[in-house]
């Protein structure tokens, strides 16, 4: 999944006016349209676009020509107006801000934020399974999942009752989640626990 921030601007002039709009279908498309109100002002085929991962500084490609060495990357022209970045199989490390350079004079550009989110995930092997504790004990359970933003976890009894922990009523944390059980009576000795995000 992909969550796109920030908003499509419009940059106005005299002569033309570019912006960039995300479309997501799998894989990462940035449109940079470049529209002329008076085409006899400037021919279309002087125009070049240049995009540039902005928060590195980063010429990813130039006009029909990818700069950078990431074989993930492609870039299109309709042979008019319109000058498309592709990115195949977004990444974490894609995450930032991109930006659309006209070669007016002078300089029109736009930029956008792309951020990437990565869905919830439990770390079985370092989240506690089912265990026994004799009354009288305490119960330390601990979850830890990973994702992108960091997930929120929720403890909760399957049977929807109050869960009372030693630091009081638990509630969400991010990331990582300890959770201790005092064990002081007989009903209590049967709480079962599940986890949700």
């Amino acid at each position: 999944m992909h969550r796109w921030y920030g908003r499509v601007l419009k940059l106005r002039s005299v002569q033309r006016n570019i912006s960039v709009t995300p479309y997501f279908r799998g894989h990462l498309f940035l449109f940079c349209y470049a529209l002329c109100r008076k085409l006899a002002s400037i021919a279309m085929s002087t125009l070049l676009v240049a995009w540039i991962k902005a928060d590195t500084k980063a010429i990813l490609a130039i006009h029909e020509h990818v700069i950078t060495n990431n074989a993930r990357l492609s870039v299109t022209h309709n042979d008019y107006n319109t000058w498309t970045l592709n990115i195949r199989g977004v990444k974490r490390e894609d995450r930032g801000q991109y930006m659309c350079q006209v070669n007016t004079d002078p300089m029109k550009m736009q930029t956008a934020f792309l951020e990437v989110v990565i869905p919830p995930d439990i770390i079985y092997e370092e989240t506690s399974g089912d265990m026994m504790v004799p009354e009288g004990g305490s119960a330390k359970l601990v979850c830890k999942a990973r994702g992108y933003p960091p997930p929120k976890i929720v403890w909760r009894r399957e049977d929807g009752g109050d869960l009372i922990s030693r630091g009081g009523p638990q509630g969400k944390t991010k990331g990582i989640n300890i959770l201790y059980i005092p064990i002081n009576a007989k009903e209590q000795s049967n709480r079962t626990i599940s986890i949700s995000f």
